[in-house]
């Protein structure tokens, strides 16, 4: 009971902020939507993916973001990501058919080991040679940021499965 006030007190704080005004004044008063709202808006529309962040506490994310994903009827257009390993095992074991991969911010030995279906590197990570092994591994590899079109050009010349990006209507230019 106590969790879930906290969790209702800090969705209204996050909800009560104007995203929109520092765009410009038509878009003065947009929110902070929920997850289940971002599913309704782009269901049937765009595939999304889904960064579970922990900040160093549990209190069943993975549980609740499942029940969330199912309710709004998305898990087939949906993936998910996470720098916490321990996040992605637990959701693995949780939806064993979802597709769950390890973003990746710096060299950490041989992320093929780490059981997930997907690899998303910071786009220096994603060598020829890396996406390779980890295509070996039966692993798709994702860059992320990736706002430049010639950082684009070259991770998908390395080979990479897709791109994380800001600016997606370049990036689709650029594929």
């Amino acid at each position: 009971r106590e969790f879930e006030e906290c969790v209702h007190k800090a969705t209204a704080a996050l909800r009560a902020v104007d995203i929109g005004s520092h765009k410009g004044p038509q878009f003065a008063g947009e929110r902070v939507p929920t997850l289940a709202e971002v599913f309704a808006i782009v269901k049937g529309r765009v595939r999304v993916v889904v960064e579970l962040k922990s900040y160093g506490h549990s209190q069943r994310l993975e549980e609740r973001v499942a029940e969330i994903v199912e309710a709004a009827g998305v898990a087939n257009d949906t993936i998910f990501m996470s720098l916490d390993h321990d996040m992605i095992r637990r959701l693995k074991r949780l939806r064993p058919s979802w597709t769950v991969g390890v973003l990746v911010a710096k060299a950490i030995g041989d992320p093929t080991s780490l059981g997930a279906d997907f690899l998303a590197v910071e786009a220096s990570l994603a060598t020829r040679a890396f996406v390779r092994r980890a295509h070996r591994a039966g692993q798709d590899v994702y860059v992320w940021t990736v706002n430049d079109p010639a950082w684009m050009f070259a991770s998908m010349a390395n080979g990479v499965d897709g791109l994380i990006t800001d600016v997606p209507d370049v990036a689709r230019d650029v594929v």
